[in-house]
């Protein structure tokens, strides 16, 4: 909005003042709304925003068994990899009347290798998982003279239901875990 002043509202009656400095005030104008979809990571609340508010969160995000690989303008890493230097006005193509913007979390999944020493058994292969993967006891060995017991990581037998998540010291991408047969002598 541009307000109309004249020059005697500026000096009022006093005809000897001939110039008047005037000086401008910005205000940053509030826009609007930036949502986080953590995409099942931790919750990160909305923020107001102003047209050059930073798009990133201050705080991070963390979802058990994915590595936090960025955030995007759309799902799945779509779209444009939001920067530092990414600002509100870049989220809504510079378009004034926005107020909500909403930008994406990225993850890549952890993968495990699971590596099954049969402990004089028939060979089993290696298999890659991720960390919700169940049935990871699916494999039976064979031996003769012994009845397979079942797969065990140290002292604890791996059960039907058993993530590597629950066995895995941290979301550390690539790590290898051994499952060793436990055998009972017929």
């Amino acid at each position: 909005m541009v307000n109309e002043t004249t020059y005697s509202d500026l000096v009022g009656s006093d005809t000897s003042i001939k110039t008047k400095k005037v000086y401008a005030y910005w205000v940053n104008k509030t826009r609007g709304k930036l949502y986080y979809d953590t995409q099942g990571g931790v919750y990160i609340q909305e923020k107001t925003t102003t047209w050059s508010t930073p798009a990133l969160p201050s705080k991070s995000t963390g979802k058990s068994g994915e590595i936090f690989e960025g955030w995007y303008t759309q799902p799945n890493g779509g779209g444009t990899k939001i920067t530092e230097d990414t600002k509100w006005y870049h989220l809504v193509n510079y378009d004034d009347t926005a107020t909500s913007a909403t930008i994406y979390a990225n993850w890549i999944p952890l993968e495990f290798t699971i590596v099954y020493d049969s402990d004089g058994g028939s060979a089993v292969p290696d298999r890659s998982v991720g960390w919700n993967t169940t049935g990871l006891n699916s494999t039976t060995p064979t031996k003769n003279g012994y009845t397979f017991d079942g797969w065990y990581i140290g002292s604890r037998k791996i059960e039907d239901n058993t993530r590597v998540g629950d066995f895995a010291a941290t979301d550390t991408n690539h790590q290898t875990f051994t499952f060793t047969a436990h055998w009972i002598e017929n």
